[in-house]
Parts: C-alpha cells; sequence; structure tokens
C-alpha cells in the first residue's frame, strides 16, 4: 500500500496555514518562484536531493505549478516555512 493509499482515511482537510511568534507554515504560491530558484539552482543546496539544480526560473515556475495542483489534489503535502525577523 503506498503512503497515499495509507493517508486517505486521514480526511485530508488540505495544507493550513500555521503562525507562530517566530514561523509561518504555508502552502507554497507562485509568487515564491524567485526565493525558490535562488535554493532549488545550488548544487550544494540540492546534492542530496531527487533533482538536479534548476537552470531557469521557467524550471522553478514548473514545479511550483506541480507542486501546488498535486497539493490542491491531496496527492501529497508540501508547504514552505518562512523565518520572521524580529526586530
Amino acid at each position: 500500500m503506498s503512503d497515499i493509499e495509507l493517508l486517505r482515511p486521514l480526511n485530508h482537510i488540505g495544507t493550513n496555514t500555521i503562525k507562530t511568534e517566530r514561523l509561518i507554515l504555508r502552502r507554497f504560491q507562485l509568487s515564491d518562484n524567485t526565493d525558490m530558484f535562488k535554493w532549488a539552482s545550488n548544487p550544494d543546496v540540492v546534492k542530496y536531493l531527487s533533482y538536479e539544480p534548476h537552470k531557469t526560473i521557467d524550471e522553478t515556475n514548473a514545479v511550483l505549478k506541480n507542486w501546488i495542483k498535486a497539493t490542491i489534489k491531496c496527492q501529497h503535502i508540501t508547504g514552505l516555512l518562512n523565518f520572521k525577523v524580529l526586530l
């Protein structure tokens, strides 16, 4: 049985935004593309991930669109962790 099949009985309600004093956990948005490209194009950052470094921002846009679509369809859960800057 796949991980997705195991999750189906959990009544998935989507990825809700979670905020604390120092963190925000939320869904990816297409507007995250430039920030994501900064790390996804860095060979040192992605060397242990399942994909090669992104060569163009268009590649990052395509990945984001797929992640967002899969999250909406409850095929997998992705999210973005933002650290708040405290002054």
